[in-house]
């Protein structure tokens, strides 16, 4: 019997040395409430949606995207980019700052988790590669909870929140990384566009509700650029729709069920159906 697929040293080096870090102090800890929140919400919807059948999000405009296995190095800095940004807000932040932050993600496991188990996702997974940080992710994350894509959401929100808080170094650094991610979950084949459009959209419900009063950035200004590095990716086409979403005044929820289950363009699969399409 084969062994699990190992995570890259690096990164798992780095994770555990900020975890460590994070658990010794008070604000610390309250971030990293932050991390099991998202733990239980996203794995237990994928329990309660396991026998479920569930809407196919891959379109033929995503299977237009190359699948570029190399990319998870990008998509795999998701949990080490989250912890080091964590340890930087326990530093540069009061506790109310701290709880804040919290709060805002939370709510977005909780807008996605809504989503999750009334309208579950499937994305098909190409698995004949050779990377072994995308076959780390693929052997712990099951192709299922894909829209929103928390990804998207947390990559957004740690922008938003990090403007504020981070050092010019430290911000430009991470507003570096930030086209990778958006490239990277499409290139790897672990979402679909539609993930992304509605990861932005629980992003803005998200830090708007914990921040009414700051304004939120939706990143869509620097598409045009990203699209000079990731010709690939339909910047625009995201742009777009994420505007005209944003702009109707639903819900999260009410927006993935119009597009996903009433718009008519997604197929519901069985289990077995679904199952077929992880090649």
């Amino acid at each position: 019997m084969s062994l699990p697929p190992i995570p890259p040293l690096n990164l798992a080096l780095s994770v555990v040395k900020d975890f460590l870090q994070l658990q010794s102090t008070k604000k610390g800890r309250i971030l990293t409430n932050i991390a099991w929140d998202w733990k239980e919400q996203y794995h237990q919807t994928q329990n309660i949606i396991k026998e479920a059948d569930k809407y196919c999000v891959e379109t033929e405009r995503d299977q237009q995207i190359p699948f570029k296995p190399k990319d998870a190095e990008a998509y795999s800095l998701i949990v080490p980019q989250f912890f080091a940004l964590a340890k930087h807000f326990s530093v540069a932040c009061d506790e109310q700052e701290v709880q804040e932050i919290t709060a805002c993600f939370k709510y977005s496991n909780k807008l996605a988790a809504e989503v999750f188990k009334e309208i579950p996702t499937f994305m098909p997974r190409p698995t004949k590669h050779d990377d072994k940080a995308l076959k780390f992710v693929q052997y712990y994350d099951d192709p299922v909870n894909c829209c929103p894509s928390l990804h998207i959401t947390y990559s957004v929100l740690a922008y938003n929140i990090g403007k504020t808080i981070l050092t010019p170094n430290e911000f430009h650094d991470y507003e570096e990384s930030i086209g990778a991610m958006f490239s990277s979950v499409l290139y790897t084949k672990q979402h679909a566009i539609v993930d992304i459009i509605y990861g932005m959209v629980c992003a803005n419900q998200a830090f708007t509700e914990t921040y009414p009063d700051q304004k939120f950035d939706d990143l869509t200004s620097k598409f045009s650029n990203l699209r000079k590095y990731y010709p690939e990716v339909p910047f625009q086409t995201i742009a777009d729709s994420y505007h005209s979403e944003i702009s109707s005044g639903l819900s999260l929820f009410e927006l993935v069920e119009r597009e996903i289950v009433l718009s008519g363009k997604y197929k519901k699969l069985s289990k077995e159906e679904c199952g077929r399409l992880i090649t």
